[in-house]
């Protein structure tokens, strides 16, 4: 672990010090930062300490009101987290705090993700509860009252799979309708849900559900394309109109 410093008695140390004497700072950062200062230094023909000084020398003079607002949290850490924790401190040289604040820095934008689709997962469960339906499940009964019968059985068996967590619904920026496999799907490799299941062929088959192209060649992602159900759903009424025979009805 490093040296824990004592700040009160390193400034009683640098009262009678010479304002622009300089003192020895070691410090570790992070490659990035260090990818930043480097390129820095070759454009402005500085040397890193030079440079380092000027950054801290200017941050230091600033007012205190100036500086950012740092947030102080107090953790509890279990006894094998702290011992994990001390000899991640020790490889890397840096106090506890340093270490947690890199921790947090790096793993939060991908915590920001998960709480966005737990968010959206609640607010669905809470429409689901309330009977109001999401405008991903509004826009998908639309298109399943307007279906011909003969796609009826493939549409409620994606939507069986929906109730299930199986697959899941998304609109995009344009309000087009996508049937989506989540990765942990795919992992299971379910056949009934895969690109091999005979709702997603038949329905692909019709040109209602037009999968995307994906790299590495596992269809995931469906479009639901509302011409092509219609076409078929408006086809299918016309040939009964048009057999339909008139009787007329003589009154006296």
């Amino acid at each position: 672990m490093p040296k824990k410093i004592n700040y009160k008695e390193e400034l009683k140390s640098l009262r009678k010090a010479p304002e622009h004497s300089l003192r020895p700072l070691t410090t570790r950062v992070s490659v990035a930062c260090l990818r930043n200062l480097y390129e820095r230094c070759d454009r402005d023909g500085l040397d890193l300490s030079t440079l380092v000084r000027r950054l801290l020398e200017e941050r230091g003079e600033q007012a205190p009101g100036a500086m950012p607002a740092v947030a102080t949290v107090t953790l509890r850490l279990p006894e094998e987290i702290q011992d994990l924790a001390d000899r991640a401190c020790a490889g890397l040289a840096v106090d506890l705090p340093t270490l947690l604040q890199l921790v947090v820095t790096e793993a939060l934008p991908a915590w920001v993700l998960r709480g966005g689709k737990a968010l959206q997962q609640r607010q669905q469960a809470r429409d689901s509860l309330e009977n109001k339906p999401t405008p991903e499940m509004a826009a998908w009964i639309t298109y399943r009252r307007l279906a011909s019968p003969q796609h009826a059985a493939s549409l409620d068996h994606i939507r069986g799979l929906m109730e299930e967590g199986a697959v899941r619904l998304e609109l995009d920026s344009e309000a087009l309708l996508y049937v989506v496999i989540p990765e942990a799907t795919v992992a299971q490799e379910s056949a009934a849900v895969s690109a091999e299941g005979k709702a997603f062929k038949d329905l692909a088959a019709a040109g209602v559900l037009v999968p995307d192209e994906a790299e590495d060649g596992v269809r995931t992602r469906w479009k639901l394309d509302p011409q092509a159900l219609l076409a078929t759903a408006s086809g299918g009424g016309t040939s009964t109109s048009t057999g339909r025979q008139r009787k007329s009805i003589l009154v006296d």
